[in-house]
Order: structure tokens, then sequence, then C-alpha cells
């Protein structure tokens, strides 16, 4: 795995401007946020964040992560 940080990000930036429809908007929200790359044998993850830290998950712990995001999304769909 190659893991980069993104200076500058224009996907921050993008972010920004795009919640700029919303009535509560602050461009202080954004503060402190950074822009991640992880790039692995064939996927690359992107994440912008504020913290980060490296922990060692098992496959099973792994899947439980990915199930339980996949099931707010269809929360948040609904």
């Amino acid at each position: 795995m190659v893991f980069f940080e993104v200076e500058n990000s224009p996907w921050i930036a993008e972010m920004k401007v795009a919640n700029q429809v919303h009535p509560n908007h602050s461009d202080s929200l954004f503060d402190g946020k950074k822009h991640y790359v992880a790039c692995f044998k064939d996927v690359k993850f992107e994440s912008v964040c504020r913290s980060m830290s490296e922990v060692t998950l098992s496959s099973e712990e792994v899947v439980a992560l990915v199930v339980g995001q996949l099931e707010e999304l269809e929360t948040e769909a609904r």
C-alpha cells in the first residue's frame, strides 16, 4: 500500500463551494480537513477528514465495518 496526503486539495475546495447552497454554511466547517489517498493493488481509497490513525483489522472486522457503512447509506437514502 502507498499512502499520500494531498496538499492544497482541490477536492476540499470543491466540497466547500458545493456546501455553500446550505443556509448554515460556513467555510470554517472545512478548517483543518485533510485529503488522503491510499493506493492498494487494485483499489484507490480517498478520504477527507481532520484526523486519522492506522489500525490493524481482521477480515471479519473489515466486513462488519463495510456492512455497517452500507446499512447507514441505505437508511439515509430512505
